[in-house]
């Protein structure tokens, strides 16, 4: 589950003394199962779920954050991440699937899938 590896990765940043908050729009089965990842890693002052948003307001969240995050085992191209180039946010994803399709060293940054350390060391490089 991305959302799992994702406060996996939130973890790491926080335990590195990385200033940053997280958050996570959607909303699925796996709700229950995020906020007890969240709650059981301490990092409620970092991750907050946004649960579901409209399309129209999906745009504001992604304009406004610095980079967007899809740790994901396996993916076509997701709309996600399009949308995230839509808005002009880089994005930090999962080398599978489809996603090197649409990444570019100039904007993107893709990781071996289940690197959590990699994935941490490439948002604290776009944090910094």
């Amino acid at each position: 589950m991305p959302h799992r590896a994702l406060i996996t990765i939130c973890a790491i940043l926080r335990d590195r003394g990385v200033d940053f908050q997280c958050r996570l729009a959607g909303q699925g089965r796996d709700e229950q199962d995020v906020r007890q990842a969240i709650k059981s890693h301490h990092l409620e002052d970092h991750v907050t779920l946004l649960l579901y948003r409209t399309h129209d307001e999906l745009a504001d969240w992604y304009r406004a954050c610095h980079v967007v995050a899809l740790p994901s085992l396996s993916e076509g191209i997701p709309n996600a991440l399009r949308e995230a180039l839509a808005c002009g946010r880089p994005f930090v994803a999962s080398h599978v699937g489809g996603i090197p399709e649409i990444a570019d060293p100039s904007f993107s940054c893709l990781i071996p899938p289940g690197d959590t350390v990699g994935f941490a060391d490439a948002f604290q490089a776009y944090l910094a």
